[in-house]
């Protein structure tokens, strides 16, 4: 028996369907294959009897003979012989299961042939490796996005995804700050996100306090090359807690209450489904085969990059310029954005020459050494501080409290240039939406 396709299981297939006046062989059928699953003569009689049930028409016989009367080679007796051929419809599952097993060996080696090209045209393997496991997976997924596909599939698809977010408020999932997800819908699938500004705006812990919400439920990876992953740590107790953070730095003090919120934040962030890699000096790209790692393995829906200036040059490539490297790390995670279907987030610094100017609101051209960030970027917000946010802060009158403007710069899902204002607690590394804090 031919392992890489069986032709009288794909016949066996198509003819329970045509037999099954219930339409339940096809409905099983169709949960697992499609038209490219067959021979090409064979996935058109499949493509058309899926037609003819999505637009109500009967599925037999005489509607096939219709349909294909202008074909030369799917003609009555190509059509009979595949029904005579069925020794059981109610063995649908069987047939189903071995079509779709050579289906998937013929996928296989296709993906096989094509990293053996990739590796002997000199590709960086761990590349190429890393790329192949996330090809496995989708291969095992029936995803269908690296096909073309008919504005019928698309639309399909399109509507039916509608319908599954009927209960959902926001687009994306949502971050726990109401205003961003207004603006921008939460965290988006395929998008790549900036959060831009100068040292000590508050970038790393805005970004940290949204992935931890998102981690309470959704898969994600924290590439921290600024900050170690203990020191984030800190950054998390403080944040979960509201310890002041240097008090948990030099712990002597603290107090059975605090120990037991400590010990309780312990468990909680133990639960949380967030990957941390702290590896110093990561390129771009092995960020990337981390990220594709992770989302063979548990599905991360984002990753973080903390920060896009301090990423590291790729080996293999030489550069005219620093904007020209780092132009090239920014298309990495762009692509990456898309080929995992996950939300990119990268923290980039904004030029110092704004700490100058009269007006201290960032606009997209002050982001630093880079001109292709305002190009590939969905969506681009930058925190900062201004005069006016200056006076708000010195009114609430406590120390450690700062109000932080956020500007949503460009953003394809929502307005653009709209600015909202938190308040930010350095003491305790944790943003508040002011409409909520006393």
């Amino acid at each position: 028996m031919n392992p890489l396709r069986n032709e009288d299981a794909e016949s066996a297939v198509l003819g329970s369907i045509i037999l099954d006046e219930s339409k339940l062989a096809l409905n099983k059928a169709r949960e697992i294959l499609s038209s490219d699953d067959f021979d090409p003569h064979k996935g058109a009689i499949f493509e058309a009897v899926c037609k003819l049930l999505d637009i109500g028409k009967s599925i037999d016989i005489i509607t096939l003979f219709d349909y294909f009367k202008n074909d030369k080679f799917i003609n009555r007796e190509y059509i009979m012989n595949m029904i005579n051929s069925v020794p059981s419809a109610a063995n649908i599952e069987h047939y189903v299961n071995i079509v779709k097993d050579c289906s998937m060996r013929r996928r296989q080696i296709l993906l096989l042939d094509e990293r053996k090209r990739k590796l002997l045209e000199g590709e960086n393997p761990e590349d190429v490796i890393s790329s192949g496991m996330v090809a496995d997976m989708n291969l095992i997924n029936k995803d269908k996005r690296s096909k073309i596909c008919h504005i019928k599939d698309i639309v399909n698809e399109t509507f039916w995804d509608i319908e599954k977010r009927i209960n959902r408020e926001f687009l994306g999932i949502p971050t726990g700050i109401k205003p961003l997800d207004l603006l921008t819908g939460g965290i988006l699938n395929d998008c790549l996100t900036v959060i831009a500004g100068r040292p000590g705006s508050g970038k790393t812990t805005f970004t940290q306090q949204i992935v931890l919400n998102l981690a309470k439920n959704n898969p994600g990876m924290f590439a921290s090359l600024e900050m170690s992953g203990k020191r984030l740590g800190v950054k998390m107790f403080a944040s979960e807690t509201g310890i002041n953070s240097r008090s948990i730095d030099t712990p002597k003090k603290l107090d059975d209450v605090q120990w037991k919120k400590l010990g309780n934040a312990l468990n909680d962030l133990s639960e949380r489904s967030l990957y941390i890699d702290d590896s110093i000096e990561m390129r771009a790209s092995q960020i990337a085969i981390r990220a594709r790692k992770l989302k063979y393995e548990v599905d991360i829906k984002y990753l973080v990059v903390d920060y896009l200036q301090i990423v590291h040059p790729e080996e293999t490539k030489r550069y005219e310029n620093r904007r020209e490297e780092i132009n090239n790390s920014l298309r990495i995670f762009k692509n990456l954005a898309r080929e995992l279907d996950i939300n990119v987030i990268v923290l980039s610094q904004i030029l110092r020459d704004i700490e100058k100017r009269e007006c201290k609101k960032p606009s997209l051209a002050d982001l630093k050494e880079s001109g292709a960030i305002e190009e590939m970027s969905d969506i681009i917000m930058f925190l900062y501080k201004d005069n006016e946010s200056e006076n708000k802060t010195e009114q609430l009158n406590k120390e450690d409290w700062y109000i932080t403007p956020v500007n949503i710069a460009k953003n394809k899902y929502g307005p653009a240039d709209v600015t909202f204002d938190l308040i930010f607690r350095k003491d305790i590394s944790k943003f508040f939406e002011i409409n909520l804090t006393n």
